[in-house]
């Protein structure tokens, strides 16, 4: 089994905990699970009930949606892992998400709440997406879940910087770049591009970008939806 994990984090109160030891707790948490082709099949998402800080930071709200009121109510992280988990199911998955960062704020979190979580420690292994995706393309630089969508000649759903849209496009992701023909046809799409404008330091000029998609998209299958 297979699983894509995103999660939405709001910003501690520096009165109530030092920033050095937690930044950032985790206010959202969206997954996908996929078939042996990574195909989404369904999703999960869940709100979570921030302990050290009662309001969500204006430019957090503004990033991602979320209001005081979703979270006002919601679970605790240890209730809200209890939820994946269940969800996730009892025959153990491996664990997908874009870069470590999540895996390690959910690390330092649980730690510094002193939660212990099966979730984390026996069921699932992680897998960064992004580090597997920037070496398919052989590409030098980081890339956004955005800009790499882009390069596989896909757009985005629904809302970027929402946990549940971004395990589901990421999930998208991850089934374009498995397909049989997705390393043949990047390489064709660079090499037509590449005849046009030399690469640039930090990436490939927005141009070449934008026609690098319109040549993969051409030659990729419509993506399905999620069920």
């Amino acid at each position: 089994m297979s699983i894509f994990i995103d999660l939405e984090m709001n910003t501690t109160d520096a009165r109530l905990v030092h920033k050095k030891d937690l930044r950032n707790e985790v206010i959202e948490i969206g997954a996908v699970r996929m078939d042996d082709t990574f195909h989404p099949l369904d999703r999960f998402r869940i709100f979570v009930r921030p302990q050290y800080n009662g309001v969500i930071e204006r430019k957090i709200y503004k990033l991602t949606g979320i209001s005081n009121g979703a979270v006002s109510d919601a679970v605790s992280l240890p209730e809200a892992l209890d939820a994946l988990e269940a969800w996730c199911g009892s025959d153990g998955c491996e664990i997908y998400a874009w870069s470590t960062s999540d895996l390690c704020q959910l690390r330092k979190e649980c730690g510094f709440k002193g939660i212990d979580s099966v979730f984390l420690d026996e069921m699932v292994q992680w897998h960064d997406f992004q580090e597997d995706f920037r070496q398919m393309l052989g590409e030098k630089n980081i890339l956004s879940l955005s800009n790499a969508m882009h390069r596989a000649g896909l757009e985005p759903e629904g809302c970027l910087h929402d946990a549940s849209w971004d395990a589901y496009n990421s999930a998208r992701l991850m089934e374009t770049a498995h397909s049989p023909n997705f390393a043949a046809d990047v390489a064709k799409a660079q090499a037509a591009c590449y005849q046009e404008a030399p690469r640039m330091q930090g990436g490939l000029p927005l141009d070449v970008m934008k026609k690098l998609a319109a040549l993969l998209q051409s030659s990729q299958p419509e993506p399905a939806m999620a069920v």
